[in-house]
């Protein structure tokens, strides 16, 4: 999978439990350190087991390029590729997350259920793309944001305005 997404034009990280990765900075780089407030590490991917502390265990690829059209075709190929054994989808049009089958949000909502003895009926979830289905899913109750493409939305049990529009407040004070 590694040896395959860098014969792309992606640029790739890769996140631990610990940590994130890329070959090299970039401007991707600059917003991940924003996003995550956590500075990443430089190293080779094709030789990440050699960097990797003992107790480090990789989880996520994501992928990125500044081509909406250039991610739909490498998202495709990917699927086609490994789709059969890895969660593959967009979390927003210029990036792909990588996964192992049956990893997702959908996942995380059920085990964050079990580990606190909740009931999916008490949970709501709020989100606005590919990565969040199977949070509606396995939600009691799930909004997608106006901003969600409609074959995400279709999955969602309401609507709400847009990011930018305060949708996750407003659909929070609609159920309070």
């Amino acid at each position: 999978m590694l040896s395959f997404v860098q014969d792309t034009d992606l640029e790739t990280f890769l996140f631990t439990n610990e940590s994130w990765y890329m070959k090299q900075k970039s401007r991707w780089y600059d917003v991940e350190v924003e996003a995550s407030r956590t500075e990443g590490r430089i190293a080779s991917l094709s030789t990440i087991g050699d960097v990797l502390a003992e107790t480090e265990r990789p989880f996520k690829l994501l992928c990125m390029h500044h081509e909406p059209e250039y991610v739909k075709t490498m998202e495709k190929s990917l699927q086609e590729r490994f789709g059969s054994h890895l969660n593959i989808f967009s979390s927003s049009p210029k990036y792909i997350e990588i996964l192992a089958r049956g990893v997702d949000k959908g996942h995380a909502v059920r085990s964050l259920c079990n580990a606190y003895q909740l009931d999916a009926s008490q949970v709501m979830a709020v989100g606005d793309y590919y990565n969040d289905i199977g949070m509606f899913r396995a939600a009691g109750y799930s909004v997608a944001m106006a901003n969600a493409p409609a074959d995400v939305a279709k999955h969602a049990t309401a609507m709400t305005k847009s990011n930018t529009e305060d949708g996750l407040a407003l659909a929070i004070e609609a159920i309070l």
